[in-house]
C-alpha cells in the first residue's frame, strides 16, 4: 500500500503518494512476552521506527518516548503520533576526535576520506555511550500507520515524512562528524601527502609540477597541528636538466616567433611533469611542517556521504614548512639557470625575431608587368602578396601603411591575392607570424574558395583593401590560413 501524511494538529490523514517502510508482526501464539494486541503493537511500532532511524546515516542515539501513552492517547485509531527523543550533540562542548589503531598511507585524499569520515560517527557514538547523562534531548513525534487483524499487525512510516522530521538534527551532526574525523592526525597526513606541490619546490628544490616523485617517509603529529615530516626525493637537478632536455624536443623544428625570454621557456619546462622517479640519485630531508585550516565556517550537508563531506573541507587547509626547520637547498637555482640558458641557446637557430615595420613600398618584385593600384583603408598596415595560383610560391610582395596608396606592377598570369595584418612585423618571408590575420578575394559571398585574379595584357587595375566607397566592383572576402613560412 502507498502511504504519505498531512498533519492536522494530532490528527493524521494517509494518501497514496509514496512507498512507506512496512514492518509486519505475526501473531505469536504461546509467547509470553506478548500476550495482548496492545503489546503487539508496541513491538511493532518499536522495530519499525529503529529500522527507519538506521536508514538515516547522520542519526544516532534515537530513544522512543513514552509509545505507550501515544497508543492510549489515540485510541484504536489506525495513525498514532509516536513521540521520539533525539540527542542534542550540538549543544555538546566537547571537542570529540575520531581514532583508528590503523598505521596507513593513503595514495589519494578520496581514499583517505573513505577510511576516515566513518571514525568521526563512531567517535561521537562512543562519546554518548560513555556520557549518557551529559546531553539534553529534544522530542520529535513521527505519524505512524497501523493495520491490524488477527493473524497480523502492519506498521508503515513514510521514508519522507520521518527524514524532514529528522532533517535538522541529521545536518547538525554532519558537521560534527566531519569535525571529529577532521581532527583526527591521520587526516591532517593525508592532507599533508594531496599538497605536497604546495610546499616540495621551497623544501626539496623539486618543482611542484611534478611534486609526485616526493614521497613521505615518515610524518608523525607534533604539538599545536605540526608534523616532522620525512621526504625522500631525487636530485633535482638532475631533474630539472631532465625536464630541459625535453622541453627542448618538444619543439621540433618549428620556428619560435620572437625568439625565447628565460621566463618564458621556464614555463615551457615546468610544463613537463612526465618525469620518472629513476632520474638523479635519491635525497631525503626532515622539515616540520603546519598543518592550518581557515577560521571561515566550512560547509556540511545531510544530502552528502560522510567522506564527500570531508573532502569537500580540503580547499580550507593550507600546509607551510617552519622556518628553519629544513636543509637549506644548495645549487638549484644556479641548476635553473644553466639549464635555461643551455635550452635558450639550443633554440637560437629555429628563433624568428621581430622586425621593424618597413614604410609603403614592395618587399619583392613588383617591377615589371602589368601596372596595379594598391589602396588601403585606414586602421591597419596590409602585407599584400600576390601568390601563383594553386600554388605557395610569392611572386609580388608589398607593404602598405594604413590609408596609403602604392603603385606596383604584376605580371601577366593567374594569382591568389592575401593580405595580412597583425601586431608583430616578422619581415616578408613570415608576414605577422602565427598571431597574425590573413584575409583573401573570394569567389562568391557563400564560397569559402579563394577567387582566381587573372592579370592580362594591355590592362591596368585597382585594388581596394577594406575602403568605404570602392570604386568598381565590390569583391567578397574572408580569412584564409597563413600561406607564409612558419
Amino acid at each position: 500500500m502507498l502511504w504519505s501524511w498531512k498533519v492536522n494538529s494530532r490528527r493524521t490523514h494517509a494518501l497514496a503518494l509514496a512507498l512507506g517502510l512496512v514492518v509486519v508482526l505475526s501473531s505469536l501464539s504461546g509467547c509470553a512476552a506478548i500476550d495482548n494486541f496492545f503489546d503487539k503493537r508496541l513491538v511493532a511500532i518499536e522495530s519499525a521506527i529503529f529500522e527507519q532511524a538506521a536508514k538515516e546515516p547522520y542519526l544516532i542515539g534515537l530513544k522512543l518516548g513514552d509509545v505507550k501513552k501515544a497508543l492510549k492517547d489515540t485510541g484504536n485509531e489506525s495513525v498514532y503520533m509516536i513521540p521520539i527523543l533525539l540527542p542534542e550533540l550540538a549543544m555538546v562542548n566537547d571537542k570529540v576526535m575520531g581514532t583508528t589503531p590503523l598505521e596507513v598511507s593513503y595514495e589519494s585524499l578520496d581514499e583517505a576520506a573513505a577510511t576516515l569520515a566513518p571514525m568521526g560517527k563512531v567517535a561521537w557514538q562512543e562519546w554518548l555511550y560513555t556520557h549518557p547523562k551529559a546531553v539534553q534531548y529534544s522530542v520529535i513525534e513521527i505519524p505512524v500507520l497501523v493495520v491490524a487483524d488477527d493473524s497480523q499487525i502492519t506498521v508503515n512510516i513514510e521514508p519522507f515524512t520521518f527524514h524532514e522530521a529528522t532533517l535538522g538534527f541529521s545536518k547538525a551532526n554532519a558537521e560534527l562528524f566531519t569535525l571529529a574525523a577532521e581532527r583526527m592526525p591521520q587526516w591532517s597526513q593525508a592532507i599533508i601527502h594531496a599538497t605536497r606541490s604546495s610546499f616540495v619546490e621551497e623544501v626539496t628544490g623539486i618543482p611542484a609540477g611534478v611534486a609526485h616523485l616526493v614521497t613521505s617517509e615518515s610524518c608523525e603529529a607534533g604539538e599545536s597541528n605540526t608534523f616532522s615530516t620525512e621526504l625522500a626525493y631525487p636530485d633535482p637537478k638532475a631533474v630539472i636538466e631532465y625536464q630541459t632536455t625535453k622541453a627542448i624536443e618538444s619543439y621540433g623544428d618549428k620556428k619560435i616567433f620572437g625568439g625565447l625570454a628565460p621566463d618564458a621557456f621556464q614555463r615551457e619546462v615546468r610544463k613537463i611533469v612526465d618525469v620518472p622517479a629513476s632520474v638523479g640519485d635519491p635525497r631525503s630531508t626532515t622539515v616540520k611542517l603546519t598543518v592550518e585550516v581557515s577560521t571561515e565556517k566550512g560547509s556540511y550537508s545531510a544530502s552528502l556521504s560522510m567522506a564527500e563531506n570531508l573532502i569537500d573541507q580540503v580547499s580550507r587547509y593550507s600546509v607551510t614548512p617552519q622556518n628553519g626547520s629544513f636543509a637549506a637547498l644548495v645549487g638549484v637555482d644556479e641548476a635553473w639557470d644553466s639549464e635555461i640558458g643551455r635550452g635558450i641557446e639550443a633554440l637560437k637557430p629555429q628563433f624568428v625575431p621581430a622586425q621593424t615595420r618597413p614604410g609603403t613600398g614592395l618587399l619583392q618584385a613588383g617591377k615589371s608587368g602589368q601596372p596595379f593600384k594598391v589602396i588601403t583603408g585606414p586602421g591597419e598596415d596590409r602585407h599584400v602578396t600576390f601568390f601563383k595560383w594553386g600554388t605557395s610560391t610569392p611572386v609580388v610582395s608589398a607593404y602598405v601603411k594604413a590609408g596609403a596608396t602604392l603603385n606596383i606592377r604584376v605580371p601577366v598570369g593567374s594569382y591568389r591575392l592575401v593580405y595580412a595584418s597583425g601586431d608583430t612585423w616578422y619581415g616578408n618571408q613570415y608576414s605577422f607570424g602565427p598571431s597574425g590575420y590573413y584575409h583573401e578575394f573570394k569567389e562568391s559571398y557563400s564560397s569559402p574558395g579563394a577567387m582566381k585574379i587573372d592579370v592580362r595584357g594591355n590592362y591596368e587595375y585597382t585594388v581596394w583593401i577594406e575602403t568605404t566607397g570602392n570604386q568598381g566592383n565590390s569583391v567578397p572576402s574572408g580569412s584564409t590560413e597563413n600561406p607564409y613560412d612558419s
